[in-house]
């Protein structure tokens, strides 16, 4: 009895919430900002400039973390939907790359910021 009241004390369920938390970030941390480069040169550099300082009018600039107009300041999520469905100038790219790619993709810009 006493290690089942310990499995289920307060401060060791918030230490789950704490890994479910990390688990909700892992994609990003896992994704691979090498091959998410590769794949941002074939299909989003042309506009968006391979420092992602945007060639094209419009275009964000992903170089410059703290602009909320770039868009950057979103979550992952928001920008994995974002990434598939396209924006205004910007083709949808759901039946090009998958999520992981996508997420590789999302790596990459993350680290133009810096």
């Amino acid at each position: 009895m006493k290690i089942m009241s310990r499995l289920c004390s307060p401060s060791l369920l918030a230490g789950g919430g704490l890994l479910f938390s990390l688990l909700a970030v892992a994609p990003l941390e896992a994704a691979d900002p090498f091959e998410g480069g590769k794949l941002y040169a074939e299909s989003c550099g042309r506009c968006h400039g391979a420092t992602g300082r945007g060639t094209m009018p419009g275009a964000p600039d992903f170089s410059r973390s703290a602009d909320p107009t770039n868009g950057l300041m979103q979550g992952n999520a928001l920008l994995l939907d974002r990434i598939r469905k396209g924006g205004t100038t910007c083709p949808t790219f759901r039946s090009v790359y998958t999520e992981e790619q996508i997420m590789n993709i999302i790596a990459h810009i993350r680290r133009l910021q810096r």
